[in-house]
């Protein structure tokens, strides 16, 4: 599996000592904290990390691709009059694989899916327990 990262880190914050989920981002770790007073009861942990996004690389592979597509299309391929065994170049898997990869790619943006907050990797971590009111 491919792990990439955004590269910025940015400010996050979760319910909890260990939160499994985090809500951000945010530019500062004040705005994380304001975010999750006015959000959330409790108490909570900002951490200043590294967003994990969702890769593409590696979903497609064009000689599956390419069987599938002559199975499908195999008898009209049988009807043509010099039929011959269709093969893919090197270059021609790559060209396929890369413009799936990237329709795929705007797809998952253009959906939001790669709209999340798995951190990969957190440089800064504070939490803060709740305190009563008054």
């Amino acid at each position: 599996m491919i792990v990439r990262g955004t590269g910025v880190y940015e400010w996050y914050w979760g319910a909890g000592e260990q939160p499994a989920l985090f809500h951000g981002p945010y530019p500062s770790g004040d705005l994380a904290s304001a975010g999750a007073r006015s959000d959330h009861d409790g108490d909570f942990t900002i951490v200043e990390a590294d967003r994990h996004i969702p890769t593409v690389q590696g979903v497609f592979n064009a000689d599956g691709i390419f069987a599938r597509f002559r199975r499908v299309n195999g008898p009209l391929w049988m009807r043509r009059p010099k039929h011959k065994q269709v093969t893919l170049t090197r270059l021609e898997k790559a060209e396929l694989v890369g413009k799936l990869e990237d329709t795929l790619d705007r797809w998952v943006r253009k959906h939001g899916l790669d709209d999340h907050t798995t951190l990969r990797h957190i440089r800064k971590r504070d939490y803060f327990p709740n305190r009563p009111r008054g």
